[in-house]
C-alpha cells in the first residue's frame, strides 16, 4: 500500500511540475520573451524588422541570418538563425591595433570566418599569422 501511495505522489508531482512548466513557458511567450518569425523566412535571408515579431527589446535578431527554412511563429533561437559573419575565409580584412592613443592598421587576408565578437586567424604575411577579434565588417582588432 505504501509504494502505490508513494508512486501516485511521484506521478502527482510530475504533473504539477510539467503543468507549471507549461504554464511558465506560455506565459513567457505571452510576454514576448522569445522573438518569433513573422512570416516564412528561406533559408540565407537576412532578417528585418518585418521578419521578427516580438518586443522591441528583441530586435537583437534583426541583421541575423536564417540558416534553414523557418515558418511563420517559430522562434528565431540559435541554429536556426546566426549573427552575419563580417569576415570571411580568405577575405582581404583590416588589422587594427590600438596602445596608448596611437593607431597601427595593416591589411591582412581571413584565414577563417567570424561574426562580431568572434576570435579569427589573419594571415599579414607569408611567415606571420595572428588572432584577433571581429569588430566590424572587414575589421579585426587585435590587443
Amino acid at each position: 500500500m505504501m509504494k502505490r501511495i508513494r508512486f501516485i505522489s511521484l506521478a502527482s508531482a510530475a504533473l504539477l511540475a510539467g503543468a507549471a512548466h507549461n504554464a511558465l513557458a506560455q506565459g513567457a511567450l505571452a510576454q514576448g520573451a522569445v522573438p518569433t518569425a513573422a512570416r516564412d523566412i528561406a533559408r540565407g535571408i537576412e532578417l528585418t524588422a518585418a521578419d521578427v515579431s516580438g518586443d522591441s527589446a528583441l530586435a537583437s535578431r534583426i541583421g541575423w541570418v536564417s540558416r534553414r527554412m523557418i515558418h511563420e511563429g517559430e522562434p528565431l533561437k540559435t541554429p536556426a538563425v546566426s549573427p552575419a559573419q563580417l569576415v570571411t575565409a580568405g577575405s582581404e580584412v583590416t588589422v587594427r591595433a590600438e596602445s596608448g592613443g596611437v593607431v597601427v592598421t595593416r591589411i591582412g587576408t581571413a584565414l577563417s570566418s567570424g561574426s562580431l565578437g568572434t576570435r579569427v586567424r589573419v594571415r599579414l604575411d607569408a611567415h606571420h599569422t595572428i588572432t584577433g577579434i571581429v569588430a566590424s565588417s572587414a575589421t579585426v582588432k587585435i590587443a
